[in-house]
């Protein structure tokens, strides 16, 4: 039995006031008056809504009692993860601290670096640290050594039911994501290359779209090429293997962050199942070429169903716990 806990949305006005404008915002950036379901999902599950949602749909897959976010204190089970939320995380050290839990897990989207919360990571309360990722483990460690025994990888999965391919499909072009700083402009030369070689593609914007239209671009791409630069974890890429749709990522292992480099990946769970990354234009170049011929070689789906999916992830998350 687990307890969940996320941030708590709406704790006063001021956050109540701030959650409404981004609600307005993204209702309307993301066109989610095209995907209701999907503007349900971000007003129910708070913190990273995909992360807290897969958690959930794994848990109730493996038959495992949990709740989340519990306003009584009896309700709390023994065993308690705090997915996100800086507050809940203090809430549950001083839980821990009266014996009301006995178990507590803290991750993976409480902070970007440990030192960003300062030294509350230390807290001899909190039995395990998640990241999404080993580089993510990796920059925790550097940040904060002390924690190092703590640390442990949990990836979310993702919801093979949902993100599936058609069964009958017209593969018309190669997806192209882009995620910020990268910009159309800066990856102009990539573009002419694509228009030189008659390679029909279509763009999808970073924050920018919902999951009904991820998803159906997804059903009708040869592949997808990621321009980012870094992941964590990736759950669009997770998200486009599930349909069928190898990747080709933009390489960058350096990240800048408040002062600190920091060694990440664009693609932590990429394996030669699912794809490859390119160095630079003329080795893009390349494996355009390679791709174009034999992308439907590969089994991305499969990888997923045999690593990744919300049951699977889950089962990561309980065998850390047991």
């Amino acid at each position: 039995m687990i307890t969940i806990l996320t941030h708590k949305k709406n704790k006063n006005i001021k956050t109540l006031i701030r959650n409404l404008i981004k609600y307005i915002f993204i209702f309307f950036t993301q066109k989610l008056y095209l995907d209701i379901n999907r503007f349900i999902q971000i007003l129910k599950f708070s913190g990273h809504v995909d992360v807290t949602k897969s958690l959930i749909n794994g848990l109730k897959e493996n038959n495992i009692v949990f709740n989340i976010n519990p306003k009584l204190t009896k309700n709390y089970h023994r065993k308690l993860i705090v997915l996100s939320g800086y507050d809940e995380l203090l809430m549950a050290i001083n839980l821990k601290k009266r014996k009301i839990i006995d178990y507590l897990i803290a991750g993976p989207n409480i902070c970007i670096l440990p030192s960003d919360i300062g030294d509350i990571f230390n807290s001899k309360e909190i039995n395990t640290i998640i990241t999404p990722s080993k580089w993510v483990s990796d920059s925790y460690a550097k940040d904060l050594p002390t924690i190092c025994d703590k640390l442990k990888e949990w990836p979310a999965g993702v919801d093979i039911n949902y993100w599936k391919p058609l069964q009958k499909k017209t593969l018309e072009y190669v997806l192209i994501y882009i995620k910020k700083p990268f910009t159309l402009k800066k990856i102009k030369n990539y573009i002419n290359f694509l228009n030189n070689k008659k390679i029909k593609f279509k763009i999808i914007y970073y924050g920018y779209y919902n999951n009904k239209n991820y998803l159906k671009v997804l059903q009708n791409s040869k592949y997808c090429i990621f321009f980012s630069i870094s992941e964590s974890q990736s759950i669009a890429m997770l998200e486009s293997w599930s349909v069928g749709v190898p990747s080709l990522i933009h390489n960058n292992n350096l990240l800048n962050y408040k002062l600190k480099k920091i060694v990440c990946d664009t693609s932590p769970y990429l394996s030669k199942n699912t794809g490859f990354k390119f160095k630079n234009l003329n080795d893009f170049m390349e494996k355009i070429l390679f791709y174009e011929k034999n992308y439907h070689k590969y089994n991305t789906r499969e990888w997923v169903k045999q690593n990744l999916t919300d049951k699977l992830s889950s089962k990561i998350l309980i065998d850390i716990i047991t």
